[in-house]
C-alpha cells in the first residue's frame, strides 16, 4: 500500500488531486498502546490495540505553473476527509479489515525554500481516522477478523 513509483494523490468526493513535485514522509506504524502498571511490583505491561498512519507530503509549489492558485486549491481541502494514496500508481491505505481508510487533511503549512519573498513549499499532513495495516486483510468477517488481529493481546 505504501509502495509505488509515483507521487502521491488524494480523492475528496469525486475530485482527484494529484501532488506532483512532492516528497512523501510516512509514519505508518505508530502504535496505540494501553500501559498497565502492577501496583505490587511496578512491572509495566503493554497491550497493543493497533497502528495509526500519518503522512506528510512536501509539495514544491515553485515547480508549478501557478503556485498561488495551486496553494489555494490545496488549502480548500483543509479539514476534509479524503482517501489518501501514498503513490498514485498504488492502492489507498486500508484498515485492518481491508476497507479504505479515510484521512483527515489536518494541516497545510507553507514555507520558504528558494527565496525569502514568496513561500514556495506546502507541507500537507494526513492523519488516519482508524487503525491501519500494511498487509492484506483477512476477509473472514468482522468478528473473526477482530479475533485474528487482537485475540492474542487481550
Amino acid at each position: 500500500m505504501i509502495f509505488g513509483n509515483s507521487y502521491s494523490k488524494f480523492v475528496s468526493g469525486a475530485t482527484t488531486v494529484e501532488l506532483p513535485n512532492s516528497i512523501l514522509d510516512p509514519d505508518f506504524v505508530l502504535p496505540d498502546l494501553i500501559t498497565h502498571q502492577s501496583i505490587m511490583t511496578g512491572k509495566l505491561n503493554y497491550i497493543k490495540k493497533g497502528y495509526y498512519s500519518f503522512f506528510k507530503v512536501m509539495v514544491y509549489l515553485y515547480q508549478r505553473v501557478d503556485p498561488n492558485s495551486d496553494y489555494a486549491e490545496l488549502e480548500s481541502y483543509r479539514d476534509n476527509q479524503v482517501t489518501f494514496y501514498p503513490h498514485k500508481d498504488g492502492d489507498p491505505i486500508k484498515d485492518i479489515f481491508g476497507n479504505e481508510t479515510q484521512f483527515l487533511l489536518s494541516n497545510i503549512e507553507s514555507y520558504y525554500l528558494t527565496n525569502t519573498v514568496l513561500k514556495d513549499i506546502a507541507l500537507l499532513t494526513f492523519k488516519a481516522d482508524r487503525y491501519t495495516q500494511l498487509t492484506p486483510a483477512t476477509s473472514l468477517g468482522y468478528g473473526y477478523g477482530y479475533g485474528l488481529d487482537y485475540g492474542d493481546q487481550l
